[in-house]
């Protein structure tokens, strides 16, 4: 059986797989960025499902390394800039 997570737990398990500094927080806008719904409640603290940590791994690295998402421009020349004025 798969048991939900707290975001305290993906913020941890997330340190613990890259060694970096991720907190609960981060975690949090994450998870509304990404729009993962919580799948239950225990008290006040929202469950969320196993593949949450996934999703906000993902937009965390993504968030940190904005060139990684970034498109390749096709048909642009490669030229330097005076030689492709003439």
């Amino acid at each position: 059986m798969v048991l939900p997570v707290t975001s305290g737990q993906i913020a941890e398990k997330i340190r613990q797989e890259t060694g970096g500094r991720v907190d609960r927080d981060a975690v949090n806008y994450a998870l509304r960025k990404v729009g993962v719904e919580p799948v239950g409640r225990a008290g006040i603290v929202r469950l969320f499902p196993q593949s949450a940590i996934a999703a906000v791994r993902e937009f965390l690295a993504a968030k940190r390394n904005p060139h990684r998402r970034q498109p390749i421009m096709e048909g642009v020349s490669q030229l330097p800039a005076q030689e492709a004025i003439r």
